[in-house]
Order: structure tokens, then sequence, then C-alpha cells
């Protein structure tokens, strides 16, 4: 264990002589946890929607006029979600002037009646939905939402948009937060393990060498650690391995680190 001034962890050179020296620091490490994945109301964003009974000229010009408009919500008036209008879809359907003739006047919601309209239909997902979660609803609806966006509700009411790209770039950094915790924490005490311990060691050190100062580790082991292990079970003794982190957390500071090196060693 060691024990640094600040919130950066680093490492230090070994040294338990204090004489001369300007300060002896200890540094603990910070108990790291792996967050729970985000949900799907971090990635929405508010797209004005359009209702059934608004004729289709209107969505059309709103198409036309924003070039960032990729999809347009359709909700009934209880803002309860009804539809998807695609803008390839929708501006392709209407670049044909018989198109306009006969459907511009209409109501979006006989236009997405018609069979002569590709409509798209839409997947809808609650803001509390884990990213994880909609990813596999939106693979078993078909990956072309992951193109055209999904609803999102609360409540069953309408309260945004999201897309595919921001889906899987969450669910990309989500992943590589997972990697980086399994190569860095320990899966039973959910402490920093050797690598991590090793590499915040190297920047105490640096640290301490810029400010003039000293780091020292201090080691601990369990006692007849083994004894526990072969009479009780792995299961008692995991329950003291749990038990030992968390005495040593509770004398720890928030900027201090407690790394597991492996069996009773910390």
């Amino acid at each position: 264990m060691t024990r640094s001034p600040g919130r950066r962890q680093a490492r230090t050179r070994m040294n338990t002589a204090t004489g001369d020296h300007p300060q002896l620091q200890f540094v603990f490490v910070n108990e790291g946890r792996l967050q729970e994945a985000p949900t799907v109301r971090h990635l929405l964003r508010f797209q004005e929607p359009v209702y059934p009974d608004d004729c289709c000229q209107a969505a059309l010009d709103r198409f036309l006029d924003d070039r960032a408009i990729e999809v347009l919500p359709v909700v009934d008036r209880s803002d309860r979600p009804t539809a998807l209008l695609v803008r390839k879809n929708f501006v392709e359907f209407f670049s044909k002037r018989y198109s306009r003739d006969i459907f511009g006047r209409r109501s979006i919601l006989e236009l997405l009646s018609h069979d002569k309209y590709e409509n798209v239909e839409p997947v809808i997902v609650d803001h509390l939905r884990s990213v994880d979660d909609v990813a596999m609803i939106i693979i078993d609806s078909g990956m072309q939402h992951m193109v055209t966006g999904f609803i999102v509700s609360s409540a069953g009411r309408y309260v945004g948009i999201a897309n595919g790209h921001d889906l899987l770039n969450a669910i990309t950094q989500r992943k590589q937060a997972e990697l980086y915790y399994l190569a860095h924490y320990d899966a039973l005490t959910e402490i920093p393990n050797r690598t991590l311990l090793a590499d915040r060691l190297e920047m105490a050190i640096r640290e301490a060498e810029r400010n003039g100062n000293h780091v020292a580790l201090l080691y601990i082991d369990v006692d007849r650690f083994k004894r526990i292990n072969d009479s009780m079970g792995h299961a008692a003794g995991d329950a003291v391995l749990r038990k030992v982190v968390e005495r040593l957390k509770s004398v720890a500071r928030s900027c201090d680190t407690v790394a597991r090196l492996g069996g009773d060693e910390f």
C-alpha cells in the first residue's frame, strides 16, 4: 500500500528512513467499480414530431428546409409515438411529381397506410432501457434501424429520438471500460490488481522526484490464511479477503490506494 498527498496516484522508491528526507508518504489505491451500462436516455435528442393528421407537404418542407433532419417521429394527440418518417424514403417518394400532386395535401396517416409508400415500422424503447438491451432489440428488429434510428418514450409518451451511431459509440466505450476493468482490477475484491498498482507506483515515483518527496510501500499478508481455506473452504477464505479489504479501505483516504497483489497479499 502507498499513500500520496493528492488524487493522482504515483510510485516511489521504497525508503524507510525519515531523518533527512522531506516527507515520508504512503500510497493506497482507490476502489474501482465498473459502472452499469448507461440508459438510452443519455443518447436521446428531441426532434419536434409531426401528427397523423398533418399534411404530407408540411413534413416534406421540414425535410427540405433542414438537411440535418434524418427522421420525423409521428405521434398522436396524446404524444404516443405511432410511426417514423425516414428522410430517404419520404423525400424519394415525393421526388416524383405525381406523388406530390396526389399525396401532398393528404394526411400523413393516409400516406402511411398506402401500399405505394415504403413505411418503416419504428422501434420504440423506454428511456430507462440500457444501451445493451436496446442494441439487442434493434438486432432482433432489423439492422436498418441502426441507420434510421429509433424512438424513445417515457411512460408510453414520446420524449425524443436516438440514432444507431450514438448507440454503437456508447456500447464501444462500455466494452472498452469492461476490458480495462478486467485487466486492472481484482475480480473478487474489486480493488486495483498488481498491474494497476505498478502503474500507479511509477506515477508516484515521478511525482515524488518532481516534488522532492518520498513514498513508502506497505506490504500486508494474512497470517494462517491457508489454514482458513483448508479447514473452512474457499468461500470462507473469500469472505476473509473481502473483510481485509474493507478494513484497509476504512483507514485509507479518498486519494489513497489499496491493491491486491494476489492470494492474501495486499
